[in-house]
């Protein structure tokens, strides 16, 4: 769920964020307001991105969710990894996406990334 503040974006609230946020705290969900459990600010990827870079994106950022955006930087949808994955079966393309994401993990996790400090 995206979660918005004066019609703009302003968070997104996942499973991932229920799991971490809600039921491993002890909290009174009846009076935690949205903005305390949250994950901001939201990330977008804009809807001409090609999903070679929103998956890449998605690993970077260890996300499962990712919005997208419109040509005027309003929100237009989300993309999720099961309906990536999905959309990656029905085009066959699925072996050419997992070594995508392989190359891509063993990327992130190379010394080339290391950045001391």
């Amino acid at each position: 769920m995206i979660v918005t503040a004066a019609g703009k974006p302003s968070g997104i609230f996942t499973e991932r964020d229920v799991l971490k946020r809600v039921a491993t705290k002890e909290i009174n969900v009846r009076q935690t307001p949205i903005k305390q459990v949250m994950t901001a600010p939201v990330i977008t990827m804009p809807r001409s991105a090609l999903v070679g870079d929103v998956l890449v994106e998605m690993s970077r950022r260890d996300i499962r969710n990712m919005p997208v955006s419109g040509d005027d930087g309003e929100l237009t949808g989300i993309v999720s990894m099961p309906e990536i994955l999905q959309y990656a079966r029905a085009f066959n393309v699925d072996e050419q996406v997992r070594r995508t994401w392989k190359e891509v993990a063993e990327y992130l996790d190379s010394e080339d990334q290391y950045t001391p400090g």
